[in-house]
């Protein structure tokens, strides 16, 4: 058996990338985990000499990627390479569109409802239930997920309407939901009603993560939304008082991706 170095192996991956795509797009383009912003370079570099083409946006500019984080002298290079392949365009604005058609974005909708503890709401979210079932039974369903895993849905109906208590989709106790369970999910429903979402920060900074991708995934594909919450879109995620762990890269990335949940929240469910 012929052993493979490592960087030849992404060499090799980065080949192979290249023949299969002449353009890369991404959508919020970040770095924060240290083994992404070690290969990076060489990958990137690989497929720009290969001929592919990147677009991407971020909510970072290019010098500051990866800032301040693990081993940053090892990914530095990447971005002199970026700016050798890639125009880079500033469209920082003041103004956030998802926000610019509500009157109030924080306030209640009719679909994403709060507090948790108001009885007026919690039966508004159990009418909404029913109304999207358009009177099919409640039911039980298994979905397939990547890697041949399952994903049991305990309340949905036929007509592509599911609900989860927040626990049950981010929660950290087993089965543990990631994207892969959240693309199954968007797949075989239009429309996820989510309840008893708490008020997330660094606090529960797992479950918060796990529900940012959960509306990520549910932005992307245009899967309705109904929530019954602690709080309003704009109020629900608490970034504290800044604590000396906030400087780290993947708390302050988080809140920026908290951020831009709250904004697709509102647009979601107006």
């Amino acid at each position: 058996r012929i052993r493979v170095a490592e960087s030849d192996g992404i060499t090799e991956v980065g080949k192979m990338l290249a023949q299969e795509n002449t353009l890369l797009a991404f959508d919020e383009f970040v770095v924060t985990d240290v083994v992404d912003a070690l290969i990076l370079k060489h990958l990137f570099g690989v497929m720009f000499r290969e001929g592919s083409v990147m677009v991407a946006t971020s909510n970072t500019a290019p010098a500051d990627l990866y800032k301040d984080g693990l081993n940053y002298p090892y990914f530095a290079p990447f971005i002199p390479l970026l700016g050798a392949h890639c125009k880079v365009f500033d469209m920082d604005s003041s103004n956030d569109y998802r926000l610019d058609s509500s009157e109030d974005a924080g306030s209640s909708t009719g679909r994403f409802l709060h507090p948790l503890d108001c009885p007026e709401q919690r039966a508004e979210f159990e009418r909404l239930f029913r109304e999207r079932c358009h009177g099919a039974p409640e039911e039980e369903r298994e979905l397939a997920v990547a890697f041949g895993r399952r994903l049991r849905v305990r309340r949905c109906s036929q007509d592509r309407v599911c609900r989860f208590t927040f626990d049950e989709l981010c929660d950290d106790r087993e089965p543990v939901m990631a994207a892969a369970d959240f693309q199954a999910l968007c797949g075989a429903f239009d429309t996820i009603m989510v309840e008893d979402v708490p008020a997330l920060g660094l606090d529960n900074h797992n479950e918060t993560r796990r529900f940012i991708t959960l509306v990520d995934q549910m932005y992307d594909r245009g899967v309705a939304l109904v929530a019954l919450a602690a709080a309003p879109p704009l109020s629900l995620f608490d970034a504290g008082a800044a604590p000396a762990a906030d400087d780290l890269l993947s708390l302050r990335e988080m809140r920026l991706a908290a951020r831009r949940m709250a904004s697709r929240l509102v647009e979601m469910t107006r």
